[in-house]
């Protein structure tokens, strides 16, 4: 049996996109009559400012550390470092392992990097990378003096990769 179409079977279809198009209209008028209000509360012009800036560095941190001059005598070099919200036992740590400026010495091995450094009552513990692994007693001795500088603590352990070295 084949059915037979009637003319009447198209206008529901016409009536229904006849108003599906009234609905999507309507609702692109209300978003462009409330578009700038929205821009404004939600304030978009100023993150698509920041967002095209990039990263925002914070504030910078003077961090005191300990250097050597060439003929080995201890020193004091201050390093300028972005905070991004760190503690300053993070600064300390990453402003030891920061190679030293012109005219100083550092017995850390270039390419140390910090992996984490914790603190409780007094104890601190810092994990670095295995550059640290081979170095001089001094490298050990220079991080230790540079946390001194900017923190108190009792003991410092050190760490290499997450294994605690003697």
């Amino acid at each position: 049996m084949v059915k037979q179409k009637r003319k009447g079977d198209a206008l529901p279809k016409v009536i229904l996109a006849a108003l599906f198009a009234l609905i999507i209209a309507s609702a692109a008028a209300i978003v462009a009559v409330r578009l700038p209000y929205v821009r404004s509360y939600l304030r978009l012009d100023e993150h698509i400012a920041l967002w095209k800036e990039g990263p925002d560095q914070g504030a910078m941190i003077r961090v005191p550390r300990i250097v050597y001059t060439a003929d080995g005598e201890e020193a004091v070099e201050d390093v300028t470092l972005p905070s991004f919200g760190r503690d300053i036992l993070h600064l300390s740590a990453e402003a030891a392992l920061i190679p030293a400026g012109e005219g100083f010495v550092s017995y850390i091995p270039d390419g140390t990097k910090l992996i984490g450094i914790s603190e409780r009552d007094g104890y601190i513990y810092i994990n670095l990378t295995d550059e640290i692994r081979d170095a001089d007693r001094m490298a050990f001795k220079e991080i230790e003096r540079t946390l001194a500088l900017s923190v108190d603590f009792i003991e410092i352990r050190f760490m290499i990769n997450g294994k605690l070295i003697g």
